[in-house]
């Protein structure tokens, strides 16, 4: 229960990946793979995010 819900609030960018382990009570590569496992982007950056840093060079 603890796993779903921090995937949730994860999925919805309100918990860092670092939180949403703690929270579930696995260590961040468990918690990595269950996100994986659920189609759930471990990628924290926006695309806005992204485009910045390539347009910084």
């Amino acid at each position: 229960m603890r796993l779903a819900a921090s995937l949730l609030w994860y999925s919805q960018g309100e918990i860092s990946q670092a939180k949403g382990a703690d929270i579930a009570g696995v260590n961040r590569a468990e918690f990595m793979e269950a996100a994986r496992r659920r189609h759930i982007s471990v990628v924290q950056e926006s695309a806005a995010e992204a485009l910045e840093e390539m347009m910084r060079g």
